[in-house]
């Protein structure tokens, strides 16, 4: 398993002692649940287990999301990263910072880390991404990451607007990246 440094953030798994916190910053919080597939808030009880299907999916997979956390802090500020979709055929990136964070550079570090890891580590061919209807911000993330916009797609009984990028277009770009595989998958 691996652990990300950017020059803001740290992507590493979750562990248990997160759930708590995991809970406050994304899946309780309206504003971040807001931009997300289920558009509100869940039940803090659900915690335990999304983060334990997060596990299963490293371990099925090889790839999945990181817990994001302020380098400096540790303090835990959302999650990150790729997860299967559309009956396990594609892998969406996906990143949900609670606020203020959301609306900073950190999205796209977390982001580009993200797609690094899954071009170069788990050697994907193509990452996609959607532009849920609250979430409109996503879309100028997606284009700064160089991904192209490729009609809709039908995902979270939706149809959204897809984007896409391929492992020989990504450009890995100059922000700090440090990847440490020294964390074993528990």
């Amino acid at each position: 398993m691996a652990r990300i440094h950017t020059d803001q953030l740290l992507l590493r798994h979750f562990s248990p002692a997160d759930e708590a916190d995991w809970a406050r910053v994304v899946l309780t919080n309206p504003v971040t649940m807001r931009a997300l597939p289920a558009g509100r808030p869940a039940p803090r009880a659900r915690a335990a287990a999304i983060l334990a299907d997060f596990a299963d999916h490293w371990r099925l997979h090889g790839h999945g999301l990181w817990a994001v956390a302020l380098a400096a802090s540790g303090e835990l500020i959302g999650h990150a990263g790729l997860h299967r979709v559309d009956g396990a055929s594609r892998v969406e990136l996906m990143v949900a910072l609670c606020p203020p964070y959301g609306r900073s550079d950190m999205p796209q570090q977390a982001a580009q880390a993200a797609l690094r890891h899954g071009f170069e580590v788990a050697q994907l061919p193509e990452v996609i991404a959607v532009v849920l209807p609250a979430n409109r911000e996503s879309r100028k993330l997606w284009r700064r990451l160089g991904m192209k916009p490729r009609g809709r797609v039908h995902l979270y009984d939706q149809r959204l607007p897809l984007f896409t990028l391929r492992r020989g277009d990504f450009v890995t770009g100059d922000e700090r990246y440090q990847l440490d595989l020294a964390e074993k998958l528990s």
